[in-house]
């Protein structure tokens, strides 16, 4: 741990003077620079196969971060990381888990971890194969022979920065064999729910503790951390290391008026409509209703986040801001070249007119994914359309897949709310069939479901059912006449997509070369984000009645007189959950997981005074696993 500690004091020391920063690469040669352009260089993190801070910090599949807190393997992440690896053992974990020995830990089927062991600037060598216009996989192939993978079964990625100005190698070690030692109670970990993500306060104990094997035995990290017992102080400075992937930075004015609030708006309507009509349809479910209950919280989480996005880029006044940013970068190259002056100020009017034109192509595109694709009706109609190039097996998987996803009545119900959505917005997807309907469109609706024969995926499975009959089927004729319109706008949608990507590169590397940019889009590496320790308020009543929730489940708080979380003004994003959030000393003293809504528009434009990120208390941690003798061994592994 003494190299820790060194380190720390090297680069994280002055973490007071870095409130004000964003997501910094952990790359060799990155520098940090304060408002006195002090720099802090990070080479140290890649020194000579010594202990240092990387080592401890791991990703937890592609979607998450992690941190080895003992010598034996053991990793502190969030619960609601590995809950979707542990669905078949709800029984065994309903009511919390602990291994009281190796050989009772469970098995996490499909869940791998990520410990990187080199990063490696290659931007020659992809350079060089973008001018001769090869392959991706023939640059691959070549990186890779030339920095050969430093033992079987590493995995090499090659990864952008800075808007393709950098191209770095990362090869990591994967440790396939990961297992559940503790957990708390699904409720507590989850205390809220779903709907009480991207708010504060919240007292959630979303962590979960696992263990890395290799070759059977418990994988030895280089170094790990240790846990401090006291938790943190409000304005303590503080850093969050991890893995995020949803802050692209690559939004520019023209996108975020025309394109990206109306999309998102288009997407959280939807979203509504489709949560309403699940919960509309649950008293009626003769089923196990907890599936619906689990997809119903999982849609309104994603239509809170773009809801909160929309609010967030009116309030903060984000186009403007980015347009502000535009607007410098032209001043700058008005002074110091003219030519390219000129060449950056019309590229962006030329995107202001592109991004008007994608503007009304990409609301089919998104009324088509979110009103269109839910439908089973219109998936099956797919499926049978394409059943000459699936194996039966493959075909009789997306069927039976399909068909048990809702019932039938449930599946009508939506068709006709997402029809009727189509219709009140003028939608160009209303196909002929409904626009020239006798009838009412929605008994129509009724009259498919009652006669497709769509949903017998005995018959669609069987040699009888032939192209011919398929044509005949009044499901069939509906989704085949929105599939076709949907066709031509997707094919103007990439069209245009594909120019306005040629255009933005140019703008972004622009800004990126006069300074206007200082941080390179997340893309799943490692990263770092600085602040303070913001909020540690706490509601006794609440504290209260989580320290009796615990007490039914034999685990004795010390005393609830303090945060269970806590928020800090350190930048995360999606992928940073189960982050670390280390002191001055490289002591853990929380747990990521969560962020306020205003935060979310950080990830286009960053605003370090509305970065809010959401934190388990590390004291929080210390107290649960003191307050019941089953977790003693678990205890000594991490004390020692």
């Amino acid at each position: 741990m003494k190299n820790l500690i060194i380190l720390f004091v090297l680069i994280v020391m002055p973490l007071s003077l870095y409130s004000e920063e964003g997501f910094w690469s952990v790359l060799p040669s990155t520098t940090l620079k304060n408002s006195e352009n002090r720099p802090v260089q990070l080479d140290k993190w890649y020194n000579n196969g010594n202990f240092i801070y990387k080592d401890a910090i791991c990703a937890i599949g592609e979607g998450g971060s992690g941190s080895f807190i003992s010598k034996k393997g053991l990793i502190l992440t969030n619960y609601h990381l590995i809950r979707k690896y542990i669905v078949e053992k709800d029984s065994l974990v309903q009511n919390g888990f602990i291994a009281t020995s190796n050989s009772k830990e469970l098995k996490l089927e499909n869940l791998y971890i990520k410990i990187l062991l080199r990063s490696i600037d290659v931007s020659d060598i992809v350079n060089q194969g973008i001018d001769l216009k090869q392959k991706w996989s023939d640059i691959e192939t070549k990186v890779s022979e030339v920095f050969p993978v430093i033992s079987i079964g590493n995995k090499q990625e090659i990864k952008r920065e800075f808007h393709g100005r950098k191209h770095y190698m990362h090869e990591y070690k994967i440790i396939s064999d990961v297992r559940l030692v503790m957990c708390p109670p699904i409720h507590l970990a989850q205390y809220g729910g779903d709907l009480s993500n991207w708010k504060w306060p919240r007292y959630s104990a979303d962590f979960a503790i696992v263990r890395g094997y290799e070759n059977g035995l418990p994988y030895s990290p280089t170094g790990y951390f240790h846990i401090r017992k006291n938790g943190v102080s409000k304005g303590e400075a503080i850093a969050i290391c991890g893995y995020p992937r949803g802050a692209s930075y690559d939004l520019t004015s023209a996108e975020s008026m025309y394109n990206f609030i109306p999309n998102k708006a288009i997407e959280a309507e939807l979203l509504d409509l489709r949560i309403k009509t699940l919960t509309s349809a649950l008293d009626t479910l003769s089923t196990n209703r907890q599936p619906f209950k689990n997809l119903i919280s999982s849609l309104n989480n994603e239509k809170v986040k773009y809801v909160g996005m929309i609010r967030a880029f009116d309030k903060f006044n984000i186009p403007e801001k980015l347009k502000d940013k535009e607007l410098a970068c032209a001043n700058i190259l008005e002074t110091s070249s003219p030519d390219r002056y000129l060449k950056f100020n019309n590229s962006c009017t030329i995107l202001d007119s592109l991004c008007l034109e994608y503007n009304s192509v990409s609301q089919v595109y998104n009324q088509f994914q979110g009103a269109i694709k839910p439908i089973i009706l219109f998936g099956l109609a797919r499926c049978a359309e394409y059943k000459d190039k699936m194996s039966v097996e493959r075909l009789r998987e997306v069927l039976d897949k399909a068909t048990t996803a809702y019932p039938i009545d449930l599946d009508r119900s939506m068709a006709k709310v997402m029809v009727l959505y189509l219709l009140d917005h003028q939608s160009k997807l209303i196909p002929p069939i409904l626009k020239n309907c006798p009838t009412n469109p929605l008994d129509y609706i009724d009259s498919i479901y009652k006669t497709s024969d769509l949903f017998n995926t005995g018959l669609i499975l069987s040699d009888k059912f032939s192209i011919q009959d398929l044509q005949k089927d009044m499901g069939y004729i509906l989704y085949h006449q929105i599939d076709s319109i949907y066709s031509i706008y997707h094919n103007k949608y990439q069209n245009l997509n594909n120019k306005i990507q040629g255009i933005k590169h140019y703008i972004l590397t622009t800004l990126y070369d006069e300074g206007c940019i200082e941080w390179s889009g997340t893309n799943g590496t490692l990263r770092i984000s600085y602040g303070n320790v913001q909020q540690v308020d706490t509601n006794q009543n609440e504290n209260v009645t989580i320290l009796n929730e615990w007490i039914n489940h034999s685990v004795i708080l010390s005393s609830y007189n303090y945060s269970y979380n806590f928020t800090t003004t350190a930048h995360t994003s999606s992928g940073n959950s189960g982050s670390p959030v280390l002191n001055t000393k490289g002591e853990i003293v929380g747990l990521n997981f969560d962020r306020d809504i205003d935060g979310i528009c950080s990830d286009y434009y960053y605003m370090p005074q509305n970065s809010r990120s959401i934190c388990v208390n590390s004291r929080y941690i210390w107290e649960i696993l003191n307050g019941n003798h089953i977790y003693s061994q678990l205890l000594k592994e991490i004390n020692d």
